[in-house]
């Protein structure tokens, strides 16, 4: 169910790393994930090809948003349980 509405929501966000707040972690998924786990040396997450998640916790957020910014890299933060 969350897995498909992540995705319209990437969609809908066409060009922003899409950031989505699960819990007690930020979480990226798919080929934004694959992407963040390169550039930012994050830890990756497979399910199965290209099902993929990276993630950090919540106080974390503003070092990350940091350096997105410093890369000029567009991302919008949004919380999962907004889209239920």
């Amino acid at each position: 169910m969350y897995y498909e509405l992540f995705n319209k929501i990437i969609e809908d966000n066409e060009n922003k790393i899409c950031i989505f707040e699960i819990g007690a972690f930020y979480v990226v998924i798919d080929e934004q994930a694959m992407y963040l786990s390169e550039l930012l040396g994050l830890k990756k997450v497979c399910f199965a090809s290209g099902i993929c998640k990276v993630g950090f916790p919540l106080n974390s957020l503003e070092k990350y948003m940091k350096k997105l910014q410093d890369l000029s890299i567009s991302f919008v933060v949004l919380s999962a349980y907004t889209y239920k």
